[in-house]
């Protein structure tokens, strides 16, 4: 995961954190939040949740103008997993 200055934290507001993959296609939703991916960044809690349940990986990867095959199922599991933080979330900050 980046690290990112405070100045940086409190313009980004939201962030979309996915868990660390762990081997055969599982993720550890246990492990701290300071290890989790950062997957995208939102204005607000509500953009980010909606995303989270209803954007299409295919219109992700339009939206960060990438292309690409994907897993759509994989990736849409991997998202509902995630979770929506404040970028100001003190549990992000590494020990």
């Amino acid at each position: 995961m980046k690290i990112l200055q405070p100045a940086a934290l409190a313009l980004m507001g939201w962030l979309l954190l996915t868990p660390p993959y762990v081997r055969n296609g599982k993720f550890d939703s246990n492990a701290p939040l300071s290890s989790w991916t950062e997957a995208a960044e939102f204005g607000s809690q509500a953009e980010c949740e909606d995303y989270r349940h209803h954007v299409r990986p295919k219109e992700d990867l339009a939206r960060n103008g990438q292309k690409g095959v994907i897993n759509e199922a994989a990736e849409a599991k991997l998202r509902l997993r995630g979770q929506c933080v404040s970028a100001d979330d003190p549990r992000l900050q590494k020990n």
